[in-house]
């Protein structure tokens, strides 16, 4: 997540998500909540405090923690297609650990 300064700066704030939707600001301008989720972590209600850069998260969509370990990380593919445009897509390569695999769908709904 990215903030504009006043001054025309960007400033990153680390929320350890990847995805964040359904932003809204306090009347002051001074915290943002949203949703957020991550290819690693289920979605969750966060608080962010724009001057510290301080989150805070507020509710966890499931209280099932598993190891990182576990999750597939996508990669990022892009391939030709005609006139010269490219179509992309992500791509899940199983992960197998402990002699287990694990097969989890997750959907965020925005």
């Amino acid at each position: 997540m990215s903030i504009l300064e006043p001054n025309g700066d960007l400033r990153d704030i680390k929320t350890g998500f990847s995805s964040h939707f359904r932003i809204h600001f306090t009347p002051n301008g001074k915290e943002a909540y949203m949703f957020a989720g991550s290819s690693t972590k289920f979605a969750a209600l966060i608080r962010v405090d724009l001057e510290s850069s301080t989150v805070t998260v507020l509710r966890e969509s499931s209280k099932v923690h598993l190891d990182a370990g576990y999750f597939s990380v996508p990669s990022k593919l892009k391939y030709p297609t005609t006139d010269g445009k490219f179509a992309y897509g992500n791509l899940y390569l199983p992960k197998v650990r402990d002699n287990c695999l694990f097969i989890l769908n997750r959907h965020f709904i925005a």
